[in-house]
């Protein structure tokens, strides 16, 4: 049986655990996984959002491609195309979103090493998937830019 002070403890690292991080549950060609989204930088991308430096509409692609990622890798396999269908935007309104994630360092998009074609990736500092290995791939892609 837990005393007190330890039913205390637990309570505050729960409430810790949770207002640090919001696991987000998405699909993924294996099951069910998810990704950590990172608060600190959650509220950089609302304070984007509130200086107009990205649009409203960029958060709902943003929040697409997290729903599209492979939670064990952090890959994202999509087209702009079927981004749009899932946002209800334009295909130009969404390639426009992705360059102005780009440009503030929340999306990549990376080129395979060998072959054609490309993912894309949120910042594993803004959105953690998969596991360390996976994550140090991601940080190494993002320190190229």
């Amino acid at each position: 049986m837990l005393t007190e002070i330890q039913c205390g403890l637990s309570v505050c690292a729960a409430h810790h655990l949770c207002t640090t991080r919001t696991m987000l549950l998405g699909e993924s060609p294996g099951g069910l996984g998810f990704g950590m989204v990172f608060i600190h930088d959650a509220q950089k991308i609302v304070e984007l959002i509130r200086t107009r430096e990205l649009r409203l509409r960029d958060s709902a692609v943003f929040m697409a491609l997290i729903s599209y990622a492979d939670w064990k890798t952090g890959q994202i396999h999509v087209t702009q195309a079927e981004l749009a269908e899932r946002t209800n935007q334009k295909p130009t309104d969404v390639c426009s979103g992705i360059a102005r994630l780009i440009k503030h360092h929340l999306v990549r998009r990376i080129k395979f090493d060998r072959g054609v074609g490309h993912y894309y990736a949120i910042n594993p500092y803004v959105v953690g998937f998969g596991k360390e290995k996976e994550r140090g791939l991601l940080w190494s892609k993002f320190q190229e830019a």
